[in-house]
């Protein structure tokens, strides 16, 4: 279990952003709706905006 924790401290940013791409691909693309998430026709906002935590997240890390 500690190991599990290890490999996931500092990259809990990455996940977020990867559910965020992950519901944008499937409720636009793929055409499934994912219960509790209402994304109607902003389904590309919702596949950028996981883009843009990771590549800020990338960059807080590359600075710091």
């Amino acid at each position: 279990m500690t190991a599990i924790i290890d490999l996931l401290k500092n990259k809990k940013m990455y996940g977020v952003a990867l559910i965020v791409i992950i519901i944008g691909v499937a409720e636009g693309l793929l055409g499934i709706d994912v219960p509790g998430i209402e994304v109607g026709n902003d389904w590309l906002g919702y596949i950028l905006a996981g883009l843009g935590l990771g590549a800020t997240k990338a960059a807080i890390v590359k600075s710091a």
